[in-house]
């Protein structure tokens, strides 16, 4: 009795069809467990972040990084921590809240950058006049101005109007509740949006992170869609975001 040899072109067809379709159910699990851990990794980094503030503010009378260094000196913040043409303060520099961490080695570079971000802004890469961290802070990137990070910073705690009357938090008050950190907002005017998508990682003052779901982006949407980066009237804006979306 004769024996079969090999497939015939319809059964193989059927079998690389079969594969197809068990490749279309596993690809979604796939991808879904893939952003499960960059989330994952995203709230390592703003937890290092919020620490990172609270040994800074244990060595500086409870108080933790502002990104203003006076109340007249709007734009300084969000997720934008260095400037090249920015006013120089000591003991900071030119960096400003999350930056200045970074650049004194409370956190790594690499810690203020999310690894579901899209935006050509990233980890010593320049993109345009506001990269990301350089290589080299000594020698900028041809036409970068900014660095720029992943994480926004809240720097706006209290402000009630567009005059811009901020402060930063401090260890000793009752802002244990309030956000401190977490994934940078979006900004149209640089083609950046959010970073996970259906949600943001934050970071508190009492040290505690949490996954705040915003699949209808109430965040990326309460202006409009206009940007959240400058300016005393965009602070005010920004802080309630922070007070209505983020704060427990």
């Amino acid at each position: 009795m004769a024996h079969r040899r090999g497939f015939t072109l319809v059964e193989m067809l059927i079998v690389v069809s079969l594969i197809m379709v068990l490749i279309g159910m596993l690809l979604p699990s796939l991808h879904s467990g893939r952003e499960s851990a960059r989330r994952s990794i995203c709230q390592s980094n703003i937890h290092n972040l919020v620490m990172g503030q609270v040994n800074y503010a244990m060595t500086n009378g409870g108080r933790l990084m502002s990104s203003q260094v006076t109340t007249g000196q709007p734009g300084l913040g969000g997720y934008a921590v260095y400037g090249t043409t920015w006013p120089s303060y000591q003991p900071m520099g030119k960096f400003r809240a999350h930056g200045y961490l970074a650049f004194k080695a409370y956190v790594t570079p690499r810690g203020l950058y999310c690894p579901s971000w899209t935006h050509p802004m990233n980890y010593h890469s320049p993109a345009g006049s506001g990269g990301g961290w350089p290589e080299d802070l000594n020698n900028f990137p041809a036409g970068q101005i900014w660095i720029q990070t992943h994480y926004h910073y809240r720097s706006t705690f209290g402000v009630t109007n567009s005059a811009g009357d901020w402060r930063p938090a401090r260890l000793s008050s009752n802002d244990g509740y309030r956000v401190l950190m977490a994934d940078a907002f979006s900004d149209p005017n640089r083609g950046a949006d959010v970073c996970h998508k259906e949600g943001y990682n934050a970071g508190y003052v009492d040290g505690s992170t949490r996954w705040l779901p915003d699949p209808d982006h109430y965040v990326r949407d309460y202006n409009g869609g206009a940007t959240y980066h400058a300016g005393t009237s965009a602070y005010a804006l920004q802080e309630q975001v922070w007070e209505t979306f983020f704060d427990r």
